[in-house]
């Protein structure tokens, strides 16, 4: 966030506690994925109240389970999934590839790291 330059624009980070089991549980039973839902919903309307413009959520599962109910905002606030902007993000980047001929920056944070870590992290992943 501070290397973005959005922490300043970070209303709040919350938490939602629950059983590991009720998340695996939640995709075939509609009664716990409403109460998971419901719990997000909860968490994230103090955040709204301090002035969030968008809810993040973290963590594959959770978006799913909102993407799966059908939620995609709370009280008008938008939700940015990962699962959902994810794919759109890749194709745009596509697109501006096609139409650019450019995908990112490599200066600065993006920079390609020294011939040699680059051959060393290929290295360890088992890349070559």
């Amino acid at each position: 966030m501070r290397r973005y330059g959005l922490w300043d624009r970070l209303k709040g980070i919350g938490t939602m506690k629950m059983e590991v089991e009720d998340l695996d549980l939640a995709y075939g039973d509609k009664i716990i994925r409403k109460r998971i839902i419901n719990k997000f919903i909860e968490e994230v309307r103090p955040l709204i109240r301090e002035g969030a413009e968008v809810i993040i959520p973290a963590g594959g599962v959770a978006m799913l389970l909102l993407a799966l109910s059908g939620v995609h905002h709370v009280d008008g606030v938008p939700i940015v999934n990962g699962i959902i902007a994810l794919p759109n993000v890749a194709e745009m980047m596509v697109r501006f590839q096609e139409t650019t001929g450019v995908f990112i920056s490599r200066r600065m944070t993006y920079v390609f790291p020294e011939e040699k870590r680059w051959r060393e992290a290929l290295t360890v992943y088992g890349l070559e």
